[in-house]
């Protein structure tokens, strides 16, 4: 890893592949040896976060007139300009206060399972969202007690040009499970917080890691760690009635859509 640069440099297919990984930015450039000491210059492929984007999330169309009610609700008559462009930016502000504690959930949980030092934020609201992630990680270590084989690894699909960072590789049950966390609180449209697209994802991981490794796992997992309070869910693949190859197929589907769009724009 470069000291300034946070980046992770990995030697992929019998030190045919380099994989570059931003670790701040999230981006990766992949080069490719062609002969003796020849590589080619480092390129940017896409992310399986980027193509899974091209879902419909038909709760979002929705989203913005919510918030922008939920806003003007607390105001009182009669209503200013400013209510009235706080109330657009509503869902921005919403958004944004998400993302953010999101992010630190996720540094918590690889905090975690690597048994680095967490370091709670000092933001009231914020660190009780942390702390509620930090409460249900522990109660679904302890319940499924997850022999950890390795978390944030990067994988490359040679085949369809593609990378992708899985959270969690482990052994639950005698079985090798690829595990991805997610700290969405349950909604309306959806009560275990744990969406379609999750399962895309999950696709995009099993595809590029079982081609880089030549080596299958057992299975796939969704493990929503809620920021509200409420009990974490998992999902597995089996506990939806679907297979890997099924979200195999999810995947590569996106990415046909994704390249398709791409071309006609």
């Amino acid at each position: 890893m470069g000291a300034d640069t946070g980046t992770a440099v990995l030697e992929l297919y019998g030190g045919k592949v380099r994989l570059e990984f931003g670790e701040k930015d999230h981006k990766y450039l992949v080069s490719k040896l062609v002969k003796d000491d020849l590589w080619t210059i480092p390129s940017p492929v896409l992310g399986v976060t980027t193509i899974c984007g091209v879902i419909s999330k038909p709760a979002l169309m929705t989203y913005p007139m919510n918030k922008a009610l939920e806003y003007l609700k607390t105001r009182t008559e009669p209503l200013s300009d400013l209510d009235y462009r706080q109330a657009r930016q509503a869902h921005i502000d919403h958004s944004n206060a998400g993302k953010k504690a999101g992010k630190v959930g996720h540094a918590l949980i690889e905090a975690l399972l690597t048994g680095k030092t967490v370091k709670l934020p000092t933001d009231k609201e914020l660190k009780a969202q942390i702390e509620s992630v930090q409460n249900v990680f522990n109660e679904w270590v302890e319940d499924f007690s997850p022999k950890i084989l390795g978390t944030e690894q990067a994988v490359y699909s040679l085949l369809y040009d593609y990378a992708g960072t899985y959270d969690l590789l482990a052994e639950i049950d005698g079985k090798k499970y690829i595990c991805d966390f997610k700290t969405t609180s349950p909604s309306y449209y959806n009560p275990d917080g744990i969406y379609a697209e999750y399962y895309c994802q999950l696709g995009g991981y099993l595809i590029a890691y079982e081609e880089q490794n030549e080596a299958e796992v057992d299975g796939a997992m969704i493990v929503n760690l809620p920021k509200d309070g409420s009990e974490y869910k998992v999902k597995g693949l089996e506990d939806i009635g679907k297979t890997m190859t099924d979200a195999k197929c999810y995947f590569l589907h996106a990415l046909g859509l994704f390249n398709s769009n791409r071309d006609f724009n």
